[in-house]
């Protein structure tokens, strides 16, 4: 190859590197590169794309600081205002409601007001991201079992109720006292299915949870539902031995 094909060569690599380096959503905030948007320093950085920044780059932006976790505490007014903006898709302020959901105590308070917001999306993230509370979790449980035992038209338009669900499930054995009202709901048609998923995330063979399953299985005429209502039975007791 001749000096002027390899100078040539070079010349398109280096630009080609340098476009795609300008071409990443991150580079206009001051961001050099991966490595760097997954760490502590760029959470200044990736404020500004929460605050400033469109639909996209706060989305992208709230993904880091999910990475980044607990380190992310000064973000968290940034996050609240992502999470609450009317522009944006649920879709898109869903990783700001997991990040606030990991940041703990800076958090908490942010949550439980939203959880009664007159706007149905932030009542449905905040539920949401309460899956992720681990500060104070034992208020967070009790704050969702609340949710999942509403009556709150608007919880139900919404899904709120219906993510508290799976919100409380991401607890785990933490959980465990949300057995009752679980119990309870399996006796509501529609709240049967998101009830048996919940009670399997929890993870714990209670008796009353083991007897309620074979209970609904044994009195369901459909074969179909019978079917994943034992599925669920077996799931559970395979935790056997790690009741409370």
């Amino acid at each position: 190859m001749s000096i002027k094909r390899l100078l040539s060569a070079c010349f398109i690599f280096l630009f080609l590197s340098f476009f795609v380096a300008c071409g990443q959503w991150y580079s206009k905030y001051g961001i050099k590169d991966d490595k760097e948007l997954n760490s502590f320093r760029a959470v200044p950085k990736l404020m500004k794309a929460l605050d400033r920044g469109t639909c996209y780059d706060g989305m992208r932006a709230a993904d880091a600081l999910v990475v980044v976790g607990e380190q992310a505490r000064s973000a968290f007014f940034s996050l609240e205002h992502f999470m609450k903006r009317p522009d944006c898709s649920l879709r898109q302020r869903t990783p700001a409601a997991i990040a606030l959901g990991q940041l703990g105590k800076p958090a908490f308070n942010i949550l439980l007001k939203a959880m009664n917001s007159k706007d149905g999306k932030i009542r449905f993230l905040s539920v949401l991201a309460l899956g992720y509370m681990k500060y104070r979790q034992a208020d967070a449980i009790v704050l969702l079992n609340r949710k999942i035992d509403s009556d709150d038209p608007l919880d139900q338009k919404s899904g709120a109720r219906l993510q508290a669900f799976e919100s409380l499930g991401k607890h785990g054995e933490a959980a465990y006292k949300s057995i009752p009202l679980l119990v309870k709901l399996l006796s509501q048609e529609h709240w049967q299915v998101p009830s048996m998923d919940c009670l399997v995330a929890i993870g714990v063979p209670s008796r009353m949870a083991l007897d309620a399953l074979k209970a609904l299985a044994d009195k369901s005429h459909d074969a179909e539902f019978k079917a994943q209502v034992m599925s669920r039975y077996k799931a559970l007791l395979s935790n056997a031995g790690k009741a409370p």
